[in-house]
């Protein structure tokens, strides 16, 4: 069971930044040499240089160490009933807390050269991909991930966020530009080069539809049934 941190969103998002930067660099420590380990720039360089799945599996590191049941997350007990000593949160979530924690992972990304994803950002936070889906889509039965507005402008800010970031690794040149926008293309409406939409072309006419000669200067249509008289000057 992870800690319950007190105090005002701000002071918690304060306490879980620190947090979160903490056990990142642990968790890439364990990767490195004892005395490299100790250097944390030559740390801060083997995250900047870690693939995405590396740097996913420390979110799930940081998420299970740091939020466990997921407690410390959830919104303060009010009282369901006026005039009554019931409190209870119904279980829902602090979405401010959320949001800001979201700020501070799209900062890591940024500052690491990764791609801010919902799966990395559900890793973080120690919650089933489920949770951003019915964020996105509104579409659980489940109290625990009831969609609501809250939830629908967190599951928006991830998505934009991840075609923020992909855009900007493309534009840095370090990766392998065809897989990034297919990403893009795939996710976002992006085109890929020499992609482009096109007026529907014409198609070529069967020959049954081709005009034929029926006398000298004379071109017949064969799509109608007349004769349409096309006068072809003699040389």
């Amino acid at each position: 069971m992870a800690e319950i941190i007190k105090g005002t969103t701000e002071e918690k998002l304060i306490v879980y930044s620190n947090r979160i930067d903490e056990e990142l660099h642990t968790f890439f420590m364990r990767f490195m040499p004892e005395d490299d380990a100790a250097d944390l720039v030559k740390v801060d360089a083997a995250i900047t240089a870690a693939t995405q799945g590396r740097f996913n599996a420390a979110m799930m590191h940081c998420g299970k160490t740091i939020f466990g049941d997921r407690k410390g997350l959830k919104a303060a007990p009010y009282m369901t009933t006026p005039g009554t000593t019931i409190y209870t949160n119904n279980g829902s979530f602090d979405y401010d807390l959320l949001d800001g924690i979201l700020d501070y992972y799209i900062y890591l990304c940024s500052v690491y050269d990764k791609e801010v994803s919902s799966y990395g950002y559900c890793y973080l936070i120690n919650v089933q991909q489920s949770m951003y889906n019915s964020w996105l889509h509104g579409n659980s039965d489940d109290p625990m991930y009831r969609s609501n507005s809250r939830g629908v402008i967190l599951a928006q800010k991830i998505k934009a966020a991840n075609e923020g970031s992909l855009s900007d690794i493309l534009t840095s040149g370090k990766r392998n530009p065809v897989a990034i926008l297919g990403a893009l293309n795939h996710r976002h409406g992006w085109n890929m080069p020499g992609v482009r939409d096109q007026a529907p072309r014409r198609q070529a006419l069967p020959a049954a539809a081709l005009p034929r000669l029926t006398g000298p200067g004379v071109v017949q249509s064969a799509q109608n049934d007349g004769p349409q008289d096309v006068v072809i000057p003699s040389e």
